[in-house]
């Protein structure tokens, strides 16, 4: 069942989405997909999110949280969101076992494979090109510009897939001419292996025999879940630590950062400005008026900033509500005049544009609201990058 308006598109992205029992990843990872694009990119991008549980309270719990969270996109048809019934599906109950898998497990895979197909199918018509990924992810901003390159720089070789993601089937890019072919083999063999081996089966067998990828050097796309759709399964994954940035175009001018939120661990506040930094600051015991403030060498004409908490694997830890100010003290000078430039509340993704007149000496975050845990207490807060953009 489609819920939304689509459009064609030059990259289509296909999201199968499934209940965990932990913990849930898609918002994040939406968001950072949308918020990887620029204004003019949004109208060559379009994200079709499959929703695949049979329980009814757990789709609408999907879709509940993405009209909370991406109104506009939706209306807009940058997102779509799809359903289909159970009754399309066969039988998951009489496969017979294969590789010493549980029941459990059989069910699960070929339930899976059965999801991917039905996407593939559904999205052979939305656009030229089709890239494969998981709700679980962490994304580099900017990834569309990357891909873009990569597609042309092998224009004149057989390809029958391009990889953009650090492992297994996420982020590998196909021809959207070759969906419905690969839909129809997975239909086939469902039963038999998962779907991360059949899409590899497929390239052997229906397109150009060409076993050596060509992968990109950097992945864009990264796995980050612990928590598996396989109710049980926990996964360590180590994807997040070759790759840490997201804002990598920042310019983060000369700064230092400070902050009143008691540190947990040994990663200083600092880290998360750094264009070299691979860790997140961890805050404890939260309270009301908390900051963090970011005081520049000298005053800088301010175009953007964005504050990353939360994250796709601390999706709770993200800030309750928040107010931003800022100084235009002058070189020199100490920042003790402070102006609100924006409020938040409840979001993970924290920005603000500029349209300052003056140069900026000091931005400071202050906590306006607390998010607690089950038993009244103040939730932790990760915060895991600061990106600031300067006029050119």
């Amino acid at each position: 069942m489609t819920m939304f308006n689509f459009f064609s598109a030059f990259l289509v992205i296909g999201i199968p989405s499934s209940y965990r029992p932990y913990t849930q990843y898609l918002a994040d990872t939406v968001k950072q997909l949308v918020n990887g694009l620029s204004e003019e990119e949004k109208s060559e991008v379009l994200i079709v999110v499959f929703t695949t549980d049979f329980e009814r309270r757990h789709r609408e719990a999907v879709v509940n949280n993405l009209v909370e969270n991406f109104r506009d996109e939706l209306k807009s048809g940058l997102i779509n969101v799809i359903q289909i019934p159970a009754s399309i599906y066969p039988s998951l109950r009489t496969i017979p076992p294969l590789w010493g898998d549980k029941p459990d497990r059989i069910r699960w895979r070929s339930k899976q494979c059965l999801d991917y197909a039905f996407l593939f199918q559904y999205c052979s018509s939305l656009g030229n090109f089709y890239l494969q990924l998981e709700d679980d992810i962490a994304v580099d901003a900017g990834y569309l510009k990357v891909m873009k390159a990569f597609i042309k720089s092998n224009i004149n070789t057989k390809w029958s897939v391009l990889e953009f993601g650090a492992r297994g089937f996420i982020g590998i890019l196909y021809r959207a001419s070759d969906l419905k072919r690969l839909s129809m083999f997975v239909r086939m063999y469902y039963w038999i292996w998962p779907v991360d081996i059949l899409f590899r089966h497929f390239n052997d067998f229906s397109l150009y025999g060409n076993p050596k990828f060509a992968r990109l050097k950097e992945p864009l796309f990264r796995h980050v879940g612990s928590y598996s759709s396989l109710k049980g399964q926990f996964r360590k994954l180590d994807d997040l630590k070759t790759v840490f940035r997201v804002h990598k175009d920042a310019d983060n001018p000369k700064a230092s950062i400070s902050t009143s939120i008691a540190q947990y661990g040994k990663v200083d506040i600092i880290e998360t400005y750094a264009k070299n930094g691979k860790a997140a600051f961890w805050g404890k015991d939260i309270k009301l008026n908390d900051h963090v403030t970011i005081a520049f060498v000298k005053p800088e004409d301010i175009s953007q900033i964005i504050i990353e908490t939360g994250g796709a694997d601390a999706p709770d830890d993200f800030i309750g509500g928040a107010n931003l100010f800022v100084s235009f003290a002058r070189q020199g000078e100490e920042c003790r005049t402070f102006i609100k430039w924006k409020m938040f509340t409840n979001v993970a993704s924290l920005t603000a544009r500029s349209s300052f007149r003056e140069l900026v000496k000091c931005i400071r975050l202050t906590v306006t609201k607390l998010r607690l845990n089950g038993n009244g207490k103040a939730r932790w807060l990760r915060i895991r990058e600061i990106a600031v953009w300067v006029k050119k």
